[in-house]
């Protein structure tokens, strides 16, 4: 399931600061989701896919992290990037290390947020490309890209595929 390129879910318990990232947000373009915990995120994501999911760390009932080691079991693709007031260093680090891109300290100013939101854009643009370009260089093994017809140049490119997977240097000459 593909991801809603657009679409940015924020899961915080506190609705005045989904209300402000909402206003922030929306003028920038993004369509915004809304939900007040894990559980609640958790329904969302049943329907849709956001790209990318701004969550709380200290929520009642599920905390931040524990959303976070749950949408990676689950195998959620979207990005996430986690808030929270009461951060420090560790805090940042133990959620990179769950699975998040990044995090950001509460409060925090509205630049702040889209400029790492626009950086998790440019990483999801960046895994795409890598993954498309993988694709078409899979596709495109075992298709030759030389034309020639000459006798010559068939036994030469016989010889290249048979040192093609070797590690040492091979230098072909000739006409």
């Amino acid at each position: 399931m593909g991801t809603d390129e657009q679409t940015i879910l924020i899961i915080d318990d506190e609705p005045s600061l989904r209300h402000m990232l909402r206003l922030v947000l929306e003028k920038e373009g993004y369509e915004i989701l809304e939900a007040e915990n894990g559980q609640a995120a958790f329904a969302m994501l049943e329907q849709r896919t956001p790209a990318l999911l701004l969550c709380d760390i200290r929520m009642p009932g599920m905390s931040g992290t524990e959303f976070l080691r749950e949408a990676k079991s689950r195998s959620i693709p979207s990005t996430v990037i986690m808030m929270s007031a009461y951060g420090t260093l560790d805090t940042a680090l133990q959620c990179m290390k769950e699975g998040a891109y990044d995090y950001i300290s509460k409060p925090f100013k509205p630049d702040e947020v889209l400029l790492t939101i626009r950086k998790a854009e440019e990483r999801l643009r960046m895994a795409m490309e890598n993954k498309r370009l993988k694709e078409e260089l899979s596709r495109s093994k075992g298709e030759r890209k030389l034309v020639y017809c000459s006798p010559a140049m068939k036994t030469i490119l016989g010889a290249v595929e048979r040192v093609a997977d070797s590690l040492q240097p091979v230098l072909i000459t000739g006409e």
